[in-house]
């Protein structure tokens, strides 16, 4: 009796592939993390992140094999727990120690800029919302000088875009210190958060501008930052059920 050959299928997902295969949307820079199910991966990228222990065939096996080209979709689910390709201790050789520096150096300027992007967003939006009351909070886009080297909110805007003028945005900068001082790592608990929290700034705000104007900063930094604490928490009890369903269906457990 001849015997029954099994085969087991192998997927591939995005824990195959480094973090530098993906493509960054502007929200990632703007907001410092990439929703679910919203990043895309580029059209030449190549898995090199755990991969499966493949086989060696046999002779028979060479003549049925065939080269298959790796799908790649836009769509890839984000629920699975990436980890940087300079993570792993075992794919690092002393001949990229120096690669490695440069990368490292390249992402602390990458988490710094983000911050910076975000106060210049907070602040664009606040001079939307009072530009008919108070035109000095800044300008609309089209109305700036083009330059070779245009900033990322005139590329992207089409001249309806609001531009903080120096003023605001140097206020969206104290009051995005004195947040984290205020609040640390979560949210006060303490009652009248944006009152308080404008008390503490306005002694440190050398150009005054009106209160509504810095309040809306702090509520719009506020809910950020809510948003943030959501998003956390979803993807952890997320996570939790993936690890209790795993018990019941013996399978790997999902960290």
């Amino acid at each position: 009796m001849r015997k029954r050959k099994y085969f087991t299928k192998i997927w591939i997902c995005s824990k195959h592939f480094a973090d530098e295969a993906f493509t960054k949307p502007l929200q990632e820079h703007l907001l410092g993390y990439s929703p679910i199910r919203t990043r895309k991966i580029h059209p030449d990228a190549i898995p090199t992140l755990h991969l499966h222990a493949v086989p060696p065939l046999t002779s028979n096996e060479n003549v049925l094999a065939e080269t298959m080209p790796l799908p790649v979709s836009n769509e890839v689910s984000m629920d699975v727990e990436q980890t940087p390709a300079s993570s792993s201790i075992e794919e690092q050789t002393p001949a990229s120690s120096s690669t490695e520096e440069q990368t490292a150096a390249s992402s602390s300027t990458e988490e710094q800029t983000p911050a910076k992007y975000k106060a210049k967003y907070i602040a664009g939006y606040v001079a939307f919302r009072f530009k008919s009351t108070d035109k000095t909070l800044g300008i609309e886009t089209r109305q700036l000088e083009t330059t070779g080297d245009q900033d990322w909110l005139q590329v992207i805007s089409r001249g309806k875009c609001m531009y903080p003028s120096d003023k605001l945005l140097q206020c969206a900068r104290i009051m995005n210190i004195e947040f984290a001082k205020y609040h640390g790592s979560s949210l006060n608990k303490e009652n009248l958060i944006f009152q308080n929290l404008a008390k503490i700034i306005e002694p440190q705000l050398k150009i005054k501008i009106p209160r509504e104007a810095l309040l809306c900063l702090i509520r719009t930094r506020t809910y950020i930052r809510l948003r943030e604490m959501n998003r956390a928490i979803a993807i952890a009890n997320h996570r939790q059920k993936r690890r209790k369903m795993s018990k019941f269906t013996n399978k790997k457990p999902v960290y």
